[in-house]
């Protein structure tokens, strides 16, 4: 039988961690919530999911940014899409990667849900491996990529994250 572990230092944590002058940038594939467009209208809704639950709360904390694709076909303008995720960050920011229009819904519905959702939830009869999909998810996190590196090139010192799991 295996000796009980002494899990004090745990409980001895702090609550509350101070904020720092560092902020912390997450660059994902998506953000944490999804422009959705109703006729000539978008709104913002928050997306459920591991990313978004965990990461939400070190970043109301730490303070700093998302960087990823909101969701959108590309067709809301610049300006309207700002305004809405300013809106929907708690404490931090939530910014759009620039995606090429015809490349952006291939790159988060066809290679991850297609062929890596059904493989990692047990379900591999439904996978569907397309070549392009796999292209356009490449070409979606190098877009990605390049939005996280642009907007935290400030001259802080920010610590971050990236998740590109399709």
């Amino acid at each position: 039988m295996a000796a009980p572990v002494d899990t004090q230092f745990i409980r001895d944590l702090p609550l509350e961690v101070p904020r720092t002058e560092s902020k912390l940038i997450v660059v994902s594939n998506r953000l944490p919530v999804t422009l959705v467009r109703d006729g000539d209208n978008w709104t913002a809704k928050a997306n459920s999911g591991g990313l978004p639950t965990a990461m939400e709360a070190v970043l109301k904390r730490a303070g700093g940014g998302w960087i990823g694709w909101p969701g959108d076909d590309g067709s809301i303008d610049s300006s309207g899409r700002d305004a809405l995720l300013s809106a929907m960050g708690d404490g931090y920011s939530c910014l759009a990667a620039e995606l090429e229009p015809g490349n952006a819904k291939a790159f988060y519905e066809g290679y991850p849900n297609q062929t890596v959702w059904p493989l990692f939830h047990y379900f591999p009869t439904r996978m569907n491996f397309m070549a392009d999909g796999w292209v356009s998810l490449y070409e979606g996190q190098s877009g990605v990529l390049r939005g996280g590196l642009q907007r935290s090139r400030s001259g802080r010192t920010d610590r971050g994250w990236i998740d590109m799991d399709p």
